[in-house]
């Protein structure tokens, strides 16, 4: 009886890690896009592997990124990510693994991506994700395999529409009460005001849960600094961030920051050995 309680505990805990790291997070990687009030799907970046594969044919030669994270200051909500992306004229290739959580409950993610600019104005891409989730020593592990489906148009020169659908088979996570992954749909604009100033807003909707409303500025102050604010309205939070430039090297900080549950802090570093001959 006791054992039998035990792996209950054990499994409530991990249900609520499960569902806490779920709001407004949505397998987001890049402390960017945190700063942007969880704007990802429009960012041209090692990251886009995961966020929108659609961007990855856009992000020319070789870049690799370490990424790590914790909810609300919390190292049973950290997640620690690493990707690697290669794009070459009209196509793009992306590898990444993350990983959250701690002893009694963890996820981890693995994903392949692949993309493809369509036409000048069009491009797509796919990710397939084999997860994993570990609840306890007895609970045991469940695995199996999603898809990640992006798609980018190009309306005018300043005007960007983007599409991600994620988990669209509803793999399983338990046979109890048919727990399963959630399958996500995100939709939204983005505007280019200049080379400096950029608006992106983003519609996430669980088929399971409240739809979420993000809206984001990224201000690029010179080639070296930058500048990222935004608002997320499920839950409601707000986010700050910025990023350095430096020789091969983008360093990014962010944070977005609840009222009731404090700061969940983010620090990308990101490779970047095309940069600097893209400038010159």
């Amino acid at each position: 009886m006791l054992k039998l309680v035990i792996r209950f505990v054990i499994f409530s805990i991990g249900m609520g890690l499960f569902f806490t790291s779920l709001a407004g997070n949505e397998g987001i990687l890049g402390a960017k896009s945190y700063g942007l009030g969880g704007n990802s799907i429009f960012l041209k970046e090692v990251w886009s592997t995961s966020n929108n594969p659609a961007q990855l044919p856009k992000i020319k030669g070789f870049q690799a990124g370490l990424n790590y994270g914790n909810r609300f200051a919390l190292s049973e909500l950290a997640t620690k990510s690493v990707a690697v992306t290669y794009g070459k004229e009209n196509q793009g290739f992306g590898l990444s693994f993350s990983q959250f959580g701690y002893s009694l409950y963890s996820e981890n993610t693995l994903g392949l991506s692949y993309g493809m600019q369509l036409s000048d104005k069009f491009s797509v891409g796919i990710q397939l994700n084999y997860l994993s989730t570990q609840i306890g020593d007895d609970y045991g592990s469940k695995a199996g395999v999603s898809a990640t489906i992006g798609l980018t148009a190009l309306i005018t020169q300043e005007l960007t529409f983007a599409a991600v659908l994620i988990n669209p088979n509803r793999l399983r996570l338990n046979d109890y009460q048919d727990e399963r992954y959630p399958t996500l749909m995100k939709l939204g604009l983005a505007y280019t005001f200049s080379s400096k100033v950029s608006l992106m807003t983003e519609y996430v909707k669980d088929i399971d849960r409240e739809g979420d409303l993000k809206i984001g500025v990224d201000y690029q102050f010179n080639k070296a600094f930058s500048f990222q604010t935004g608002y997320s309205t499920t839950p409601a939070s707000f986010s700050f961030g910025f990023g350095v430039n430096y020789a091969d090297f983008n360093i990014q900080l962010s944070s977005a920051y609840d009222q009731y549950l404090g700061f969940s802090p983010q620090i990308s570093l990101i490779f970047n050995p095309s940069r600097m001959k893209d400038e010159n």
